[in-house]
C-alpha cells in the first residue's frame, strides 16, 4: 500500500491490530499482519511513495507502536520514519492498550476531526487532546495515545 498509492487520494491511513517497539533498538518497531510484519524500516525503503506524495495521516492502533526508540544515539520507531518521509502526522500508543477502549479512540477522534463546526475544522491534535480529557479516568488506554507531526493539523 505505501508503494502503490501514488496516485490515490488517502488522506488517513489506518491500523488496528498488534504491534510491538523496542525502546533500546528501533529496528524492531513493527506490526503484526497477517501474511508478514510490516517493520519501521520498510517504510524507509525508496519505494516508499505514500507520505511523500500525500503527507497523510497515519494512525496505529497497535501497542506500543507510538513508542520512540534509542538506536545509534538518533531516535528512531515508527513516529521517526512517518514523519522523516514526509507523512503529516502519527497517532499511535506508547504503551498496551485495551481493544475496546483503542476502538472508542479512533471512532472518538473521527469524529471530532470530520464532524467538527463548519469552517472551524478541529486539529488533530486538539481532537486527541479532547479525547484524553474526557475519558482519561476511564482507562489508561485514552491517555496512551501520542501525536507527532503539526500541531495545526486538520483535515480540509
Amino acid at each position: 500500500m505505501f508503494e502503490e498509492a501514488k496516485k490515490e487520494d488517502i488522506g488517513l491511513i489506518h491500523y488496528a491490530g498488534q504491534g510491538a517497539s523496542n525502546v533500546e533498538k528501533a529496528e524492531y518497531a513493527q506490526l503484526f499482519l497477517e501474511d508478514t510484519d510490516l517493520r519501521a524500516l520498510d517504510i524507509r525503503r525508496k519505494e516508499t511513495r505514500l507520505g511523500k506524495n500525500r503527507h497523510s495521516l497515519v494512525f496505529f492502533n497497535a501497542c506500543g507502536a507510538g513508542a520512540p526508540s534509542l538506536n545509534l544515539g538518533v531516535m528512531g520507531g515508527f513516529a521517526e520514519a512517518l514523519i522523516e518521509d514526509r507523512f503529516g502526522s502519527f497517532i499511535a500508543p506508547l504503551w498496551s492498550v485495551v481493544d475496546v477502549d483503542a476502538s472508542s479512540v479512533i471512532f472518538d477522534f473521527l469524529e471530532n476531526v470530520l464532524l467538527a463546526e463548519e469552517g472551524h475544522p478541529r486539529t488533530f491534535a486538539d481532537a486527541l487532546q479532547k479525547i484524553r480529557y474526557a475519558s482519561e479516568e476511564e482507562s489508561p488506554t485514552f491517555l496512551s495515545y501520542t501525536y507527532y507531526g503539526d500541531v495545526m493539523a486538520s483535515f480540509v
